[in-house]
């Protein structure tokens, strides 16, 4: 087995750190990140790069500059399952209650008549009635010839002028006369307002990416930053994934002859810090 002591030294400036820091554990197994709920997480005012395990969700968590991110994301969502077995039928409801009596049907066609009884003995005569009313005007008789015309009268005094009739409808339109002379050109109009912009154009092609300018000369070094505080003591690199590791334990292991920091949750697994 394989045992490399790595030193990593944390920097940190107290003056800008000491309210964000809550805790920092070190074993020999790993790095316990600082523990906070939701609601404490939301109190600090966290720097891009900064790590925390959020009690509330049971993960950790690191700010990206903007947001909290779950580390290790989300995994894509799993194939839908098969349908299940259809469920067993219900009993039958109880009858509902008796509808209203629909509406009479038609009449039925009269059966065919009877055959007629034997005439029957003439009986006695009987009293005479009183006398009916007059019947109804017959019809107007045929109109006879025409008779001898009469002398002529005297001729009628003229009567009142009628009323003006109603015009009469137009009259179709004549055939189109021929056309005129030309007439003089007229005096020029004043000039009309000028017309809205029409839309702008498509963006033309990029042109071709010039020429790099020369190096320019080197800027001068800034002033050295302040000392931090001394880091962390050493962890112990493994070769391997241990078989039995601590949930929410950060572990130095060697993958592909590379250290890697892994942290290992016992509901999503291994996560390459």
């Amino acid at each position: 087995m394989k045992i490399t002591s790595i030193v990593f030294f944390v920097f940190l400036s107290l003056s800008t750190y000491s309210q964000n820091i809550t805790e920092v554990e070190l074993t020999f197994n790993g790095i316990i990140f600082p523990r906070l709920t939701t609601t404490q997480r939301n109190t600090i005012n966290p720097v891009a790069g900064q790590c925390i395990f959020n009690t509330t969700i049971s993960n950790l968590e690191c700010y990206n500059g903007t947001d909290w991110i779950i580390n290790g994301g989300t995994g894509p969502q799993g194939p839908a399952g098969p349908q299940g077995p259809a469920g067993i039928q219900g009993q039958s409801g109880p009858a509902g209650p008796s509808g209203t009596a629909g509406p009479s049907g038609p009449q039925g066609l009269s059966g065919p008549a009877g055959p007629g009884g034997a005439p029957g003995s003439p009986g006695s005569p009987g009293a005479t009635g009183a006398q009916g009313q007059t019947g109804p005007q017959g019809p107007q008789g045929i109109k006879g010839d025409i008779g001898l015309t009469g002398p002529a009268g005297p001729v009628g005094q003229a009567g009142p002028q009628g009323p003006v009739g109603m015009a009469g409808e137009t009259g179709p339109q004549g055939p189109v006369g021929p056309i005129g002379p030309e007439g003089p050109m007229g005096l020029q109009g004043p000039q009309g307002p000028q017309g809205q912009g029409g839309p702008m154009g498509p963006q033309g092609l990029q042109g071709e990416e010039g020429i790099q300018g020369e190096t320019g000369p080197e800027g001068m070094s800034g002033p050295q930053g302040p000392q931090g505080p001394a880091g962390l003591d050493t962890m112990t690199l493994l070769t391997s994934f241990p078989s039995n590791p601590t949930n929410n334990q950060v572990y130095l292991i060697e993958v592909n002859n590379i250290p890697t920091l892994q942290w290992y949750n016992i509901n999503t697994g291994w996560h390459q810090l």
